[in-house]
């Protein structure tokens, strides 16, 4: 993440906008080395609601490699 001085950030401030805009990273601004805000990108109403209503749309699955061979107990199962 990006770290600058309040003073630099004061001077950039419409870069740095449009950067964190573009990119989705947030930058951090410093007060004498301490971090006291964040610059972070606006989400829309829209995409916060769909991630409220369908958290796990931003989950990864991983399947396994045999996850569609059938079970052995599934067999022993069937027969007569």
């Amino acid at each position: 993440m990006k770290t600058l001085s309040i003073s630099e950030a004061r001077r950039q401030l419409a870069a740095l906008a449009e950067e964190v805009a573009a990119t989705g990273e947030p930058i951090t601004v410093t007060r004498r080395g301490v971090p006291v805000i964040k610059l972070v990108a606006c989400v829309p109403e829209s995409v916060l609601d769909a991630i409220e209503r369908h958290p796990l749309r931003q989950m990864e699955i991983q399947l396994a490699d045999d996850f569609d061979e059938p079970l052995d107990d599934l067999w022993e199962a069937l027969e007569p």
